[in-house]
């Protein structure tokens, strides 16, 4: 699992934790390289629909980990 996450540049819990929820989170990546925290937007499975989560959030979720990381010096 922790291989197919590090493949796609992101993380999501589909109701796993709380019914009706679903969360994506990316990495934030210092000037070494090491994962230092992550950015992670989080809200309803009505909100996030399948197709809202995959054209908007995952996307969105992954650019802001990128520009954090990017803000610290990550050249990855």
């Amino acid at each position: 699992m922790l291989e197919r996450i590090r493949l796609q540049g992101h993380a999501l819990t589909d109701q796993e934790f709380h019914l009706g929820i679903r969360s994506v989170g990316a990495p934030i990546f210092d000037q070494q390289g090491h994962v230092v925290a992550a950015v992670n937007a989080t809200s309803t499975v009505h909100y996030f629909s399948d197709t809202f989560l995959e054209n908007t959030v995952i996307p969105q979720v992954k650019q802001a980990g990128a520009e954090i990381s990017r803000s610290l010096g990550y050249r990855g």
